[in-house]
């Protein structure tokens, strides 16, 4: 009959194989997907203080906030863009 030591340690590396398996499944998190600031801006060729001031005054591309961190998800700078071409 196997130890108890034995036992946790079997348990162990099933729990590690587990987790491996689940992040090789799982598509990349939504957090991964997300742009900072500086990615943003650079995208839009603009300086991160625009988007401060753009977010600050109710404009610019819509943006997630979580406590303090600002986030943008790619596609609505792809909206943002789009929606700021001017028919001739």
């Amino acid at each position: 009959m196997p130890s108890n030591n034995d036992i946790e340690m079997q348990l162990e590396r099933l729990i590690l194989r587990i987790d491996k398996l689940q992040t090789a499944l799982l598509p990349q998190s939504t957090a991964q997907q997300l742009l900072t600031s500086a990615e943003a801006a650079s995208l839009l060729g603009l300086k991160e203080q625009t988007l401060a001031l753009w977010r600050s005054s109710g404009g610019g591309p819509e943006y997630i906030k979580t406590g303090r961190k600002v986030r943008y998800r790619p596609e609505a700078i792809q909206d943002y863009i789009e929606n700021q071409t001017v028919p001739r």
